[in-house]
């Protein structure tokens, strides 16, 4: 016969373990659910494409400016299709205050108008296979999106 204190354990045991099991199921859903997803593919093949960079460079944890920089533009380009930054941290194999730094960094280089990151973002207005994103009231337009393929405030 089990005393009520070893009761409450068990019950304390079993509800911990059934919500180690959800998570655990929830995180591979949503990773299931992510790979699937071909319109947030589609987009970081953009960003490769354009930058020249593979995707395994883009998602690895490699920290030169050729790889940094375009990481950051296309995780705040998923930022803006609505995506968490849970979700897009994941997919950059990250963590979401990595994908919040980014954001912080892209919008403020924007606002200070660093060259280095104008530059990268010249590259990205000029190419046709750019997306728009919208930062500080900066817009980058793709010509499949609106016809219009520049820099515009």
């Amino acid at each position: 016969m089990q005393t009520p204190h070893q009761k409450i354990r068990n019950y304390l045991y079993a509800i911990g373990h059934t919500i180690a099991e959800a998570n655990l199921h929830a995180t591979e859903l949503t990773k299931l659910l992510l790979s699937q997803d071909s319109h947030s593919d589609n987009i970081i093949a953009r960003y490769c494409s354009i930058y020249g960079i593979t995707e395994d460079e883009i998602k690895s944890s490699a920290r030169p400016r050729h790889i940094v920089i375009p990481r950051q533009l296309c995780m705040v380009a998923l930022l803006k299709t609505g995506l968490t930054l849970e979700s897009v941290g994941m997919l950059f194999n990250r963590h979401h205050s990595t994908v919040l730094y980014s954001k912080r960094i892209v919008e403020s280089m924007i606002d200070v108008k660093d060259e280095v990151y104008m530059e990268y973002i010249e590259r990205l207005s000029g190419s046709d296979k750019a997306i728009e994103i919208r930062i500080n009231g900066l817009a980058i337009d793709s010509p499949q999106s609106t016809g219009v393929d520049k820099l515009t405030k």
